[in-house]
């Protein structure tokens, strides 16, 4: 026996449009799809974006080795350049003749305190990714202690791993971000 659609069945009418009056159980069982996952889409979208950022931090941790091992060196030159972006003070360069000592002086202290800079930022950034990288690390192994991969994923604890943590991680990562563009 096919049930009646719902939207046929005599109800509250205004003109010509005829609004439904039914319970949520007469129209859960007016359907004819399964729904046995009502109610858990939070679940799902919980466990579908652990998942996304589980893959996202095995690309993390598999660029940050490559860099480390030098063979990424690529992305170490685009970490380099951004560092000698933020480093380099706007200046403007003024045609020094050869023979005045005093502004040769004042350039080359520019240019060794821009290398300082450099320097500097590119311990920090090192720094800052290697404390991202442990971060990354810890909620990858959390999201896999309750069982990622499987069917039957403890979605509280996904909740508070992907919740907590990641604010927590977020927080932390704009405080050493803030600190890598102050140096």
């Amino acid at each position: 026996h096919i049930p009646e659609p719902i939207w046929l069945r005599p109800g509250w009418g205004l003109g010509m449009v005829s609004f439904p009056v039914c319970s949520e159980v007469e129209f859960l069982d007016a359907c004819d799809c399964p729904l046995s996952s009502v109610g858990t889409s939070s679940d799902e979208a919980i466990t579908l974006f652990s998942r996304v950022l589980v893959c996202g931090t095995y690309a993390v941790v598999v660029v940050w080795s490559l860099t480390a091992y030098r063979s990424g060196v690529w992305f170490r030159a685009a970490a380099l350049a951004l560092v000698r972006n933020i480093a380099r003070r706007v200046r403007t360069e003024e045609k020094v003749s050869s023979d005045d000592a005093s502004d040769v002086v004042k350039r080359k202290a520019c240019e060794l305190m821009e290398l300082r800079r450099v320097r500097q930022g590119l311990m920090c950034f090192m720094i800052y990714g290697a404390i991202s990288l442990l971060f990354l690390v810890r909620n990858l192994v959390q999201m896999h202690v309750a069982g990622i991969w499987s069917v039957d994923v403890d979605s509280e604890f996904l909740r508070s791993v992907v919740v907590n943590g990641l604010h927590v991680d977020l927080l932390f990562g704009c405080v050493c971000g803030i600190l890598v563009w102050a140096v």
